[in-house]
């Protein structure tokens, strides 16, 4: 039985600034080297909630590994960006182009990170740099059974159909 999703789109135009994660964190945007980086961390954010299929570590790095090779769209490494604390990637945002419109394929926060407005951040930072590059809208497809659907649209994010 395939699960229940739902198209959302943010408007681009209007949104709030990025603030600074403070002392001790590092944001940058992702690059191809931090393939490996971003698969541990969505396998530890997926374990256990809704979305979690009964992946394993080297299957989830896997399916990371195949979205940075396009499975999801091109890449736009200029949109997406991780949180680094004591070396250790704590949350990212992975922004694709799927079917001409940029896509935010996965937000991820670290289980010990949540609710810290980590996520929240580098969403805002995505959407600026897309933002920058004239796009007028961020789109994402999310299971509507997960509770982040509801801090989605408290972003601004609404639903839409594709």
């Amino acid at each position: 039985m395939g699960r229940d999703v739902v198209a959302l789109r943010l408007e681009l135009s209007g949104r709030g600034e990025a603030e600074e994660l403070g002392e001790g964190w590092r944001v940058r945007g992702l690059v191809q080297a931090d393939v490996g980086d971003v698969g541990t961390l969505a396998f530890t954010a997926y374990r256990g909630t809704v979305d979690d299929e009964g992946e394993t570590l080297e299957e989830q790095r896997a399916e990371i590994a195949e979205a940075f090779a396009g499975k999801y769209g091109t890449m736009q490494w200029d949109a997406g960006f991780g949180a680094w604390r004591a070396g250790e990637l704590a949350a990212c945002t992975v922004v694709t182009v799927w079917k001409e419109r940029p896509l935010l394929a996965f937000v991820l926060t670290a289980p010990e990170w949540q609710g810290q407005g980590l996520a929240t951040q580098l969403v805002l930072r995505s959407a600026q740099a897309l933002a920058a590059q004239h796009q007028t809208e961020l789109t994402l497809a999310v299971t509507r059974a997960n509770p982040a659907l509801l801090w989605y649209q408290k972003l601004g994010f609404t639903e839409f159909t594709p």
